[in-house]
């Protein structure tokens, strides 16, 4: 598993902080409103997302993913590309990983990436 490190003054880590406790925020527009209720549907049983019905503890609480620089544990950057291969095949992208293909639509996988994009 890959880390980083990140060296920053207190003030800026406490803002980090408090940021990371927040709930995840609601989507304002309709791809990725369309995305949170399919992940709601097919991702919910094994993801966590606070402030939303996603309890799932198999798999990484996504409640913030984009503030993250990478995905499966530093095999990919965290970019709208690799998020959407990460979506539609993750065992393509790192063999092994526990998340299952999941057999969404174009449409879906779209959808899924856009409401991914806001958990900020």
């Amino acid at each position: 598993m890959a880390e980083f490190v990140i060296a920053e003054s207190e003030a800026d880590f406490d803002s980090w902080w408090t940021r990371q406790l927040a709930d995840a925020p609601v989507p304002t527009s309709k791809l990725p409103a369309l995305g949170e209720s399919i992940f709601l549907a097919r991702c919910a049983a094994c993801h966590t997302v606070r402030g939303t019905g996603a309890g799932g503890i198999v798999g990484p609480d996504l409640t913030h993913l984009m503030s993250r620089r990478t995905l499966g544990a530093g095999t990919v950057p965290n970019d709208p590309e690799s998020l959407a291969h990460w979506i539609v095949n993750a065992q393509a992208v790192k063999p092994g990983c526990r998340m299952p293909a999941l057999d969404l639509s174009h449409e879906e996988v779209a959808a899924v990436t856009s409401y991914a994009q806001t958990l900020l």
